[in-house]
């Protein structure tokens, strides 16, 4: 059973696309001023702290704006796709943050290693969405300890529960 998740294309253009490119506009103008005024260092930092924001956004692609998941990949898009066996990940993280977004750290077995941001706030249907990301870290890392003590909870894939299975039976 295949699932996407998108996260709304308005929101996307405005919140990651566009503030992305007021970083790169911010960026050079930190480089002109620091051209014009070499011994004034803050400009410095300005400048690398949009090269951070630029990198972070349109080359290491740390917003997907989908996440396409099913039985055996999980996949993200954002500025191109990358996909992931689930059989071969060796660390799936996720971190939550109190402004509805996952920081999400993913190792593959062969050494590739990718994070990501995931507004969950903005993506269709963010309740499964979150489901599915706890399900993945659970089958990933199944002795965690956020897992403990709710056995039942993430055994199964959102839409996939067994028959008179309540996810508050396990609270």
């Amino acid at each position: 059973m295949q699932r996407t998740y998108t996260y709304e294309p308005t929101k996307y253009k405005v919140r990651i696309v566009f503030v992305g490119y007021l970083i790169i506009a911010f960026g050079v103008l930190m480089l002109v001023k620091w051209l014009m005024d070499p011994g004034l260092n803050l400009y410095i930092f300005g400048l690398v702290a949009a090269v951070y924001g630029t990198i972070n956004t349109f080359v290491l692609k740390c917003s997907p704006s989908a996440i396409t998941v099913d039985d055996e990949t999980i996949t993200f898009d954002a500025f191109g796709p990358h996909a992931y066996r689930l059989d071969n990940l060796e660390m799936f993280n996720l971190r939550e943050f109190a402004n509805a977004q996952f920081y999400l750290r993913i190792k593959t077995k062969d050494g590739k290693y990718q994070r990501y941001w995931v507004h969950y706030f903005y993506f269709s249907e963010k309740e499964d969405l979150i489901r599915e990301l706890y399900h993945i870290e659970m089958l990933v890392h199944p002795d965690n300890l956020k897992f403990r003590g709710r056995k039942a909870m993430f055994t199964y894939r959102p839409g996939a529960e067994p028959e008179g299975w309540n996810i508050h039976s396990s609270l």
